[in-house]
């Protein structure tokens, strides 16, 4: 099959990926901006984290709303309207830089506000991209949907440090403003259909979020996966806060860059064989095989102090990162019905967010406390699992992420033995009821309410 026949269709598609991946790189250079502004007022890595803090709790909160919104509006409207109101916040911003009137605590209310409007849009992306691809090309467009971002991870930093000294923290934060300005010329000429209906517009939050949540749990094989995916969350969230104590346990701020970049690459690597290949036939079987290799590659992480090691696990963990994800959203994308997919994506993303903010609380303790004086000098496993591991600073770190691999492979494994799981994809869709006038005893069990 030519070029020109697989992305036939796919028109509209591939011009609001055009303009997000403009988008992806000014929000990045606008983050880098802002990040590093924060960093020179105070001086404290305690600030700087705050920031992502608050902006993981906004998500968190928000997310259910957005989907809500998603189902409700017109999407093509409300992503034209969220693009604005982050140009405007993002105007603000520069008027304050520019004017020097910007003040450290101004950064987390202003922070929030541009998570949740962001919040709003992602729900309302997933769902257009529904009815903007065919459904065999689904898993294709969210392969070149996540190379936006993992371009941007890349580009981002070099370019920020070049402009920086030239256009100033202002300037950044320019170009984020003009591409969001892009992005909404993008939407204005370009038509979403829009499953919308009127019985959806009077949908309240609370009865839309019960509605989305039994649309979830109608296919047992979705919820399935839905707790496998917040399961493997929870334990990548805790290699994610872990890997830099690890690299720097025995290596320098460089080889720590040295392992971002290649975590990156990897990312952009596997997005764009996604974009090219489509993924494997059975969505599943590339989830589950993403996650194996996943689980693996943190054994072999852990295995020894070496940057050279840790980088190419790195690139290897981020590699299959964009096909498991993308496999993931074609199957959620398949099953569930247009009309409904901004609650039920919202709702997916609540409970997989949910597990962030646990391996972040779990992740210091159980490395300062539990594994780190496992594999100190003199420490309990160190004539024996020292002997293959090595002991020191680090050390302890390495072994939790050998366990958190053996976790997920596990996880894995028992998932992969689920009838209903592996069966996903030809499960007959069931129809959730009617949201009640009075969705109380539904919202009670959602999780996280």
């Amino acid at each position: 099959m030519s070029l020109a026949e697989t992305y036939r269709g796919m028109g509209g598609f591939l011009r609001i990926w055009a303009a997000q991946l403009v988008s992806a790189l000014g929000a990045s250079l606008g983050g880098f901006s802002l990040g590093v502004w924060m960093f020179e007022q105070h001086h404290s890595t305690t600030q700087f984290a705050l920031m992502t803090f608050t902006g993981a709790v906004t998500s968190l909160v928000v997310g259910p709303v957005g989907g809500w919104t998603a189902d409700r509006w017109d999407r093509r409207r409300l992503l034209m309207v969220v693009n604005l109101v982050a140009a405007l916040i993002t105007a603000f911003m520069i008027y304050l830089l520019y004017t020097h009137r910007m003040q450290p605590w101004h950064v987390y209310p202003l922070i929030a506000l541009l998570v949740a409007n962001g919040s709003l849009e992602v729900p309302a992306l997933q769902a257009s991209i529904t009815q903007l691809v065919p459904p065999e090309q689904l898993a294709r467009a969210n392969g070149m949907m996540q190379s936006s971002s993992a371009l941007a991870a890349i580009l981002a930093p070099p370019l920020a440090g070049a402009l920086l000294s030239v256009i100033g923290f202002h300037g950044l934060l320019s170009i984020d403003c003009v591409s969001f300005l892009l992005v909404i010329a993008v939407l204005w000429t370009t038509p979403i259909p829009s499953p919308s209906s009127g019985k959806a517009a009077q949908v309240s939050l609370r009865s839309g979020m019960a509605e989305g949540w039994r649309a979830i749990r109608a296919q047992q094989g979705l919820t399935s996966l839905l707790v496998l995916l917040a399961f493997t969350t929870l334990s990548f969230g805790i290699v994610q806060v872990l890997l830099t104590p690890l690299v720097l346990g025995f290596s320098s701020p460089r080889g720590l860059g040295t392992v971002n970049s290649l975590g990156a690459a990897g990312a952009l690597s596997g997005a764009l064989l996604l974009s090219v290949w489509g993924g494997p036939r059975s969505k599943v079987k590339g989830i589950l095989g993403a996650l194996l290799l996943q689980g693996c590659i943190l054994l072999l992480g852990g295995l020894r102090p070496s940057v050279t090691l840790i980088a190419f696990a790195t690139f290897v963990f981020m590699f299959a990162l964009p096909i498991g994800n993308g496999s993931n959203q074609a199957i959620w994308q398949r099953k569930i019905d247009p009309a409904i997919q901004g609650r039920v994506f919202g709702i997916r993303q609540m409970v997989i967010s949910g597990a962030i903010p646990f391996a972040a609380l779990a992740a210091g303790p159980l490395a300062d406390r539990v594994f780190e004086p496992l594999l100190a000098r003199g420490g309990p496993l160190a004539p024996t699992f020292g002997r293959v591991l090595g002991v020191g600073p680090g050390r302890g770190v390495g072994l939790l992420l050998m366990v958190l691999g053996f976790v997920v492979i596990s996880a894995t494994v028992i998932a992969g033995f689920h009838p209903r799981l592996r069966r996903v994809e030809s499960e007959e869709n069931e129809s959730p009821e009617p949201a009640s006038a009075s969705p109380v005893d539904e919202v009670a069990s959602l999780p996280g309410v």
